[in-house]
């Protein structure tokens, strides 16, 4: 079980849709979100977003940001 004293985490991912409005009023509208669980703190890397992005099902050759 995830929590305070486990070495594992939850990332949120929110994607799908765009943003609206700019600086501090900036918004993401009709967005999916997903979870994955189980995320290790030892072996976390952000290019672990490829694989999650492959699991959602994204193609490759998309250009993707991540805020």
């Amino acid at each position: 079980m995830v929590g305070v004293d486990s070495d594992e985490f939850t990332v949120e991912v929110h994607h799908g849709e765009f943003f609206v409005r700019q600086g501090s009023n900036r918004a993401y509208v009709d967005e999916r979100v997903n979870w994955f669980d189980h995320c290790d703190i030892d072996t976390w890397s952000p290019l672990w977003f490829e694989d999650f992005f492959e699991e959602l099902h994204y193609p490759k050759s998309v250009a993707f940001k991540i805020y």
